[in-house]
């Protein structure tokens, strides 16, 4: 298991390998934030007893199939704020597509 801050810096690596010639630093920074995504499973753990901690923190978030549903949602979500984001200016903000190559990959560095 890896911390929370050598996932984020995998996570953006993977964003800028996957992504950062189409989308540039932004891919990065977007794949450091989604490499941490699913340790956000913490927030469950004052409701959990210690089993439940460990079931729930190896479970749903840390799988391919989260990876696979969880990266297409991402992605637009994200097309999206990037789209609002540089609405003034004359960027490419990248489409959703290319969002959700970027999320899938950095959601795949936990499993």
């Amino acid at each position: 298991p890896m911390d929370s801050l050598t996932q984020a810096v995998l996570g953006g690596a993977v964003g800028h390998a996957v992504g950062g010639r189409r989308l540039g630093r932004r891919a990065a920074s977007w794949g450091a934030a989604l490499g941490t995504v699913p340790d956000l499973d913490v927030l469950a753990y004052p409701w959990l007893d210690t089993a439940g901690e460990l079931l729930v923190h190896r479970g749903l978030t840390h799988g391919l199939a989260f990876a696979f549903v969880a990266g297409p949602a991402f992605g637009w979500l994200i097309a999206r704020a990037e789209r609002w984001r540089l609405r003034r200016r004359d960027v490419d903000p990248g489409s959703w597509r290319a969002w959700a190559v970027v999320a899938f990959w950095a959601l795949v560095t936990h499993p």
